[in-house]
């Protein structure tokens, strides 16, 4: 029984630490909106293309980040940040 314990505190840290991932892929993703924003109008019809995508990783990040946070201060080993 406390092994599984110890097993859920680890997955829990690893899908919140992908959901941090997912947020900031998400924001970096958000980037081209402002050169798209400032070039060729016509370009304007293309900004979907990059806004639902980004805000969808940014939502499930976010959303995994606060739903699976660890209780307790955990560090991964480098096996499982891989």
């Amino acid at each position: 029984m406390r092994e599984a314990a110890y097993f859920r505190e680890r997955y829990r840290a690893i899908i919140s630490s992908t959901g941090v991932i997912l947020a900031l892929a998400g924001g970096l993703m958000l980037s081209p909106l402002i050169l798209l924003l400032t070039g060729d109008p016509a370009q304007v019809m293309d900004a979907p293309a990059f806004l639902i995508p980004a805000v969808v990783l940014v939502a499930l990040g976010l959303t995994a980040w606060r739903l699976f946070r660890p209780h307790a201060r955990v560090s991964l080993s480098t096996q499982e940040g891989a």
